[in-house]
């Protein structure tokens, strides 16, 4: 069978929604917004693990340059945050599926490779990446755990967060909210350098500090990052078969 999620990105106009409409969309009600959009060339694929893995790599090219350096110890770092606050399970969760939490962003990467500020109508697509790509794996058969790291991984445990506000994130969510940060800010982007493992691990300090991130989480952070890069946290263990992408335009966490 096949199957098809709309993208909010490029959806002109559809009763009440003009396309240069400014407003934020309201916190609990994206996944009601998003049924009311126009789809832009949905893509449609197959039902399966493979077919979600080639979108994930349509991500993952190093020729469309979104893919980060730290991205390949996204899962493993994440699930020595989990393990380190009790969460076995999670923490196998994690390595299995962290990957693919982005996935989501195969539907605004027009968003993601256009220079310059997003703009109202960009901010809503990246705003609604994360329920696209949950939707996408609980459609094509992944299991709940996968489903719930798309759909939860900017959400904020203050409940600043989007796209729906949630408070109540489960460990392994938590876990990989900190090494997902951890990770984009180790990794060049075009609006600034790879930031040093100290200085990324200040700003993530400074965000549970504030509330948004699990104080836990962050805590155990120092530790984690010592023990997956050797002690030596200067540059990420190599990511097997991966050649350096080059630079590109507007690369996004």
């Amino acid at each position: 069978s096949r199957f098809q999620v709309l993208s909010p990105w490029r959806s002109s106009t559809r009763e009440g929604m003009p396309s240069d409409d400014t407003r934020p969309p309201g916190r609990g009600v994206m996944a009601a917004r998003l049924e009311r959009l126009l789809p832009m060339e949905p893509i449609a694929v197959t039902e399966g693990r493979a077919a979600v893995d080639a979108t994930l790599a349509i991500l993952e090219d190093p020729a469309l340059g979104l893919a980060g350096e730290w991205d390949g110890v996204l899962g493993e770092l994440a699930a020595g945050l989990a393990a380190a606050l009790g969460d076995g399970p999670g923490a196998e969760d994690l390595r299995r599926y962290a990957r693919y939490h982005d996935i989501g962003k195969v539907y605004c990467l027009d968003v993601l490779l256009r220079p310059g500020p997003l703009g109202p109508a960009g901010t809503r697509a990246m705003q609604a990446h994360p329920l696209l790509g949950a939707e996408l794996l609980r459609q094509a058969g992944f299991p709940p755990a996968a489903v719930a790291m798309a759909a939860l991984h900017h959400e904020r445990v203050d409940g600043s967060g989007y796209p729906m506000g949630v408070r109540d994130l489960p460990v392994a969510v938590r876990a990989l909210q900190v090494a997902d940060i951890y990770c984009a800010l180790r990794s060049e982007r075009v609006y600034k350098p790879a930031w040093d493992d100290r200085r990324a691990q200040r700003a993530v300090a400074a965000e549970a500090a504030e509330g948004r991130l699990c104080r836990e989480v962050a805590a155990a952070l120092p530790g984690v990052v010592r023990r997956i890069t050797l002690g030596n946290p200067l540059r990420p263990p190599p990511r097997p078969g991966r050649a350096p992408g080059p630079s590109c335009p507007a690369r996004r966490r």
